[in-house]
């Protein structure tokens, strides 16, 4: 009977992940730079995240970043081969096929699958999500870096590849089967060596709703930010934490075309700077802390 309650999380951690895809320049637009007066009360406050619980599990993971600590140079790793030849200017197709054959494991490389995986879901997009609204008056900030998507998504058929999919994770599932804190620690693992996008995001989302993401010694201002938010937060953290070794950082990488394809950037603009430019600096610095705390877990 105990395990009953959380059969009711399920829907929220998948509806998250549906809202959050959906719903992601609405969102940036909410933590878009405001007067300082009205940032908090455009944001949902959630009583959940104000609170911790008393339930706890055994430290798993290494100490959160100090707050001086959040700044680009410390977050990524060494890129991977495949975000290298990306970030350089290379079409998906033609990055995918070398690294394919040049990879130890070849159609098995999990970092492979999960790049093929998010490029599936932005070239798959509603075409008209390409077009520029007003052929009369174009949008400069959005128009090169639709170019550039559609440059990069020229030819791209995931189904060629027959790559073997990334693990995943079953964190969410242990939530329902095994309780928070089996869950929880599973997701802190998930975060030191998910090798594929979802993993991760979902590992974070998990990490929320069990209330054991150490919020206030990460960033503090999180704690009163509602689950969506949270959310929203910790998939572009992802994104920027996880982009050397993925779709690559830099103003040619297929995650800063996506985002600033429908977010409007300044041209040429890489990862960092399209984040930089569309959130508020408190917000701003919030993803770069979930970035550091992201990397000082991994490496």
């Amino acid at each position: 009977m105990k395990k009953a309650p959380f059969l009711l999380l399920m829907p929220v951690v998948f509806a998250v992940a549906w809202y959050g895809y959906t719903n992601r320049i609405k969102w940036v637009s909410g933590f878009a730079r405001t007067p300082a007066s009205t940032k908090k009360g455009s944001l949902a406050i959630h009583p959940s995240h104000t609170e911790r619980t008393t339930t706890t599990i055994a430290p798993t993971h290494k100490d959160p970043p100090s707050r001086a600590a959040n700044n680009i140079e410390n977050i990524r790793e060494p890129g991977s081969e495949l975000a290298t030849m990306l970030d350089a200017g290379q079409s998906l197709n033609a990055a995918i096929e070398k690294a394919i054959l040049r990879a130890p494991q070849g159609k098995n490389d999990a970092t492979i699958a999960s790049v093929v995986q998010q490029a599936a879901g932005i070239c798959n997009e509603d075409p008209d999500t390409f077009n520029v609204a007003d052929p009369r008056n174009p949008d400069a900030s959005r128009t090169w870096a639709i170019t550039r998507k559609l440059d990069l998504c020229s030819g791209f058929e995931v189904k060629k590849y027959r790559l073997k999919p990334p693990p995943g994770s079953n964190a969410a599932g242990l939530l329902v089967t095994d309780g928070p804190d089996v869950a929880a620690a599973t997701a802190f693992e998930d975060v030191a060596h998910a090798s594929d996008r979802q993993s991760l995001y979902q590992a974070g989302q998990v990490l929320f709703e069990t209330h054991q993401f150490p919020l206030a010694e990460v960033s503090p201002e999180a704690t009163q930010l509602g689950l969506i938010d949270l959310n929203q937060a910790w998939l572009m953290a992802v994104d920027l934490a996880m982009c050397s070794q993925w779709t690559g950082c830099g103003p040619n990488s297929l995650r800063a075309a996506e985002f600033c394809s429908f977010a409007g950037c300044p041209p040429g603009s890489d990862l960092e700077q399209a984040y930089k430019f569309n959130l508020s600096p408190d917000r701003y610095q919030m993803v770069l802390a979930f970035a550091q705390w992201i990397a000082t877990q991994r490496w």
